[in-house]
């Protein structure tokens, strides 16, 4: 007897070519383990529909970012913008120094 612990495996709804977008069905706690997102805070993103939920499953698209990953990524984003101005502040004034 084989001593392999049995997972359920996520059941993958569309397998298109390579440019067409893909999507699986997990289960809540499936989607909690993968995003390391508590049951309360999962409760409202389906609340808030931040996740698409079909026949108890969640759909998880392989464009799909967690929402606390897109905040980030936009506050790097927003961070990064601002100090790319500053730089370029700074060397237009020194242009206008030398010059």
């Amino acid at each position: 007897m084989n001593n392999i612990k049995n997972f359920r495996k996520s059941k993958k709804i569309s397998q298109g070519k390579e440019g067409e977008m893909q999507e699986e069905l997990i289960s809540k706690n499936e989607y909690m383990r993968r995003y390391k997102v508590g049951l309360k805070r999962l409760n409202e993103m389906i609340y808030k529909q931040e996740v698409i939920m079909r026949g108890g499953k969640i759909v998880i698209s392989k464009q799909t970012i967690p929402l606390e990953e897109y905040e980030a990524e936009r506050e790097r984003r927003i961070k990064a913008e601002q100090k790319l101005e500053i730089m370029t502040q700074r060397i237009s004034n020194l242009l206008k120094e030398v010059s």
